[in-house]
């Protein structure tokens, strides 16, 4: 977690602080340095009192009693959001985080139209090992996520698609709740390290597992029939289809605009008869 820059930073922070009030012993006194920064009449400025203060708290968030062991048998509530620049998640459970999560946004995530759909993924595959063949409730502040995890696969634009395939191993419920209310994920996901480039590389290796998987997957004959119309009728998959008959050039550029996202794994694209 890096250090507030300013008040805001500092007054959130506090907030996921408080929410977790009732399991930290002694807040008032842990908290009391950084307190006095957001006075009004106090001007900005981080000094070494500030710093272990900070350290204090980073200890009590990332130990018992506020953070507990995974329990297999209780419920599970993943709580998630997103930022102009990262993605934060908690796992909890009656209360208590477990794990938490964070990390900053590609530039290309950084564009993305369902930013907090991306969120879910992100807390579901680092959560894995926790709530992989469980049901569990994910607590989200965009309302419109409740529709679109319950539409079907098929209803959904292409690059929500993609997001939904990769969560199609999980059961996810998705809740509204009020982002004034999601303290812990809001501060994450504003709080989040910068991440080296294994992440961008990352996001490309899940992206050709996921096609992998996609095409291994068996269909019905009408299904197929029902695939290869709606391919054919696709005026960017005949362009790709095309472009892969003729063979790949050496450099991105010299593609067509709208194949440059098949770039990364063209070599792994193959066409289904």
């Amino acid at each position: 977690m890096p250090l507030p820059k300013s008040k805001q930073d500092l007054q959130r922070l506090l907030g996921m602080v408080n929410y977790l009030s009732q399991y930290i012993p002694n807040m008032s006194e842990i908290t009391a340095p950084l307190r006095t920064l957001l006075k009004k009449d106090i001007q900005w400025s981080w000094h070494n009192e500030h710093q272990k203060a900070l350290e204090r708290i980073k200890k009590v968030l990332t130990s018992s009693p506020v953070l507990h062991f995974y329990d297999i048998d209780k419920p599970v509530i993943l709580q998630v959001d997103a930022s102009q620049g990262g993605l934060g998640a908690c796992l909890i459970q009656e209360g208590h985080p477990v794990i938490y999560a964070s990390r900053s946004l590609t530039n290309a995530e950084q564009h993305y139209a369902q930013i907090e759909l991306l969120a879910i993924v992100f807390a579901c595959e680092r959560f894995n090992q926790f709530i992989y063949g469980t049901q569990v409730t994910v607590h989200s502040d965009h309302k419109p996520l409740e529709a679109i995890i319950a539409k079907p696969l098929s209803q959904a634009p292409p690059r929500i698609q993609r997001l939904l395939i990769r969560l199609q191993k999980y059961h996810p419920t998705v809740k509204y709740v009020p982002g004034k209310f999601l303290f812990i994920a809001d501060t994450l996901s504003r709080a989040y390290l910068p991440e080296e480039g294994e992440q961008q590389e990352l996001n490309e290796d899940i992206e050709v597992m996921v096609h992998s998987m996609v095409t291994a997957i068996p269909a019905s004959p009408e299904k197929m029939a029902e695939l290869k119309e709606e391919t054919a009728n696709d005026e960017t998959l005949q362009q790709l289809k095309q472009q892969m008959v003729q063979g790949w050039p050496d450099r991105k550029h010299e593609i067509p605009q709208n194949l440059a996202t098949y770039w990364n794994i063209r070599h792994e694209l193959s066409e289904a008869e």
